[in-house]
């Protein structure tokens, strides 16, 4: 299955990835949960943990640990704001 959800990550800093993903998982200010390809309509605060962005073997491209920001899909678009990062690892 090839990569569909165009996906940005924005920290204060800058872009930090942007790129086509087959998923990204993420924790929700309530919980975590996960964005697949033709997700329905999303917005969410994110609580503190770790962003993963993978690949269609659900080997993380991209991982983020945050402190808080917010997140919102549509369109097989996702857009993930930092307010704050803990730490960040690129692979």
């Amino acid at each position: 299955m090839a990569r569909a959800v165009a996906c940005r990550v924005i920290t204060p800093t800058g872009i930090v990835f942007e790129d086509k993903v087959n998923g990204v998982k993420a924790p929700g200010f309530l919980g975590g949960f996960e964005v697949l390809i033709k997700h329905a309509p999303y917005m969410t605060l994110l609580g503190e943990g770790h962003v993963s962005l993978v690949d269609d073997e659900s080997k993380e491209l991209f991982g983020l640990d945050i402190e808080s920001g917010f997140l919102t899909v549509a369109d097989d678009t996702c857009t993930i704001l930092v307010e704050r990062t803990a730490a960040s690892s690129q692979n």
